[in-house]
């Protein structure tokens, strides 16, 4: 749940947005708000994922308990089944051919972004 300070919180973090779109650079107080307004939403994302995950073990609990893998549920549909997927096992192929796994392979390079 988002408090009465997360709500400034969001506010300041869209007008610093708009600061950032007009001038490229921030002070070191607005970027200091800036993250502390990151990490508060991080936050509220994190308990908000925690309480949809507790929701949907009690859907998963109550589909169990009526021995159904599906129920209907007002304009919902809820469906609790087993499906197959098939993956490469990238290690195995590794170790049995690295000739194959080394000419296969694509490195690739991404970002990470952190906020600590």
């Amino acid at each position: 749940m988002r408090t009465d300070r997360g709500k400034r919180d969001t506010a300041e973090a869209a007008g610093n947005l708009k600061m950032m779109k007009e001038a490229h650079t921030m002070s070191t107080a607005d970027l200091t708000g800036t993250a502390r307004t990151y990490r508060q939403l991080m936050a509220d994302i994190k308990a908000l994922e925690e309480q949809a995950d507790a929701l949907k073990q009690t859907m998963i609990r109550e589909l169990d308990a009526r021995k159904t893998e599906e129920l209907t549920a007002g304009e919902y549909t809820i469906r609790w089944s087993l499906y197959e997927s098939s993956r490469l096992d990238s290690a195995k192929l590794k170790a049995e051919h690295a000739d194959l796994y080394a000419a296969y392979c694509k490195r690739t390079t991404a970002t990470r972004f952190q906020v600590a």
